[in-house]
C-alpha cells in the first residue's frame, strides 16, 4: 500500500484473438479503457490514475491458435 487509505496494486491484462492485429487492438482498447476511468469512483472506490509500464505481444506457445497482447501497470485505489 501506497499509505494507509492508498494502494497501487500491479495489473496484468491479457488479450486473447484470432489474429495478432485482434490482439493488439484489444490491449490497445484496454489501455483506452483504463486511461479514460483513471479518476472515477466505482462503488465508493476512487480510482486515483492508471501508471502503464508497457504494453506487448506476449504470445503463449501453449496455444498455438491464439495471440496474446499483455498490458501491464498499476491503478490508484482508495476506499472512501
Amino acid at each position: 500500500m501506497s499509505n494507509i487509505v492508498t494502494d497501487r496494486p500491479w495489473l496484468i491484462f491479457e488479450c486473447w484473438a484470432p489474429t495478432e492485429a485482434e490482439a493488439e487492438t484489444l490491449a490497445n482498447l484496454v489501455a483506452a479503457h483504463l486511461r479514460a476511468a483513471q479518476f472515477e469512483t466505482i462503488n465508493d472506490v476512487k480510482l486515483l490514475g492508471w501508471s502503464e509500464a508497457g504494453r506487448a505481444s506476449f504470445n503463449d506457445p501453449a496455444v498455438p491458435s491464439q495471440s496474446r497482447w499483455q498490458v501491464t501497470g498499476t491503478l490508484g485505489i482508495s476506499a472512501q
